[in-house]
């Protein structure tokens, strides 16, 4: 399980692009979401943070090479077998300060009425594990299931609080580090089926 003592920084290179467009979101951000997603004093350990990711069970050609002449360019032993459409995971998980929340595989599409019953399932029980009755408020980013009418009913319905959070948002979550950080575990394991791609995701995590 990923260890967390406060903000992290593990970050992959960015672009001009999308610093600049992460500096116009921290500007348009009212304070007190500035403090909660810079995780500015000791209000960031107040957010239940929430996100999705996706794994693939194949992670590039890891820098693979194969030494040929000139003349071998098209021979088909030098050939690197192509792949469409990687297997893949879509997976949901939240955290917070206090430690490591659920974990949900997505198994169907990603929608609205399926978004609710993750929140039913996995974040309301690690609410109540995380937080155990304190004052907490949740974040999710603009996704449009998260957005969508009835996810927004949902959400006041049970009195949950939701941090308000900027439509260009790159790595202004603590769990993306998360992301990173058991991506890069699990590539190392290099899974070579969903089955093993999964099982490696869930013991990372916990």
């Amino acid at each position: 399980m990923p260890v967390i003592s406060g903000p992290l920084n593990d970050t992959a290179p960015q672009t001009a692009e999308t610093l600049q467009c992460k500096e116009e979101a921290i500007s348009k951000q009212d304070p007190q979401a500035q403090a909660f997603s810079l995780g500015q004093g000791s209000k960031w350990k107040t957010v239940l943070w929430s996100d999705e990711s996706r794994f693939e069970v194949l992670f590039g050609n890891l820098g693979r090479h194969v030494i040929r002449t000139k003349e071998d360019m098209d021979n088909p032993s030098c050939y690197q077998r192509s792949v469409q459409k990687p297997a893949s995971l879509m997976i949901w998980g939240c955290m917070s300060a206090c430690g490591m929340g659920s974990l949900h595989v997505w198994k169907g599409s990603i929608n609205a009425e399926n978004y609710i019953q993750v929140l039913e399932q996995h974040m309301l029980p690690s609410r109540r594990h995380l937080f155990q009755g304190r004052p907490y408020i949740f974040q999710q980013d603009n996704a449009r299931p998260h957005s969508a009418s009835i996810t927004t009913s949902w959400l006041r319905r049970r009195r949950i609080r939701v941090l308000k959070w900027p439509v260009c948002s790159p790595d202004l979550s603590p769990i993306e580090n998360i992301w990173r950080i058991i991506k890069r575990k699990v590539r190392q394991r290099r899974p070579k089926t969903i089955e093993q791609l999964e099982a490696c995701i869930r013991q990372e995590w916990e």
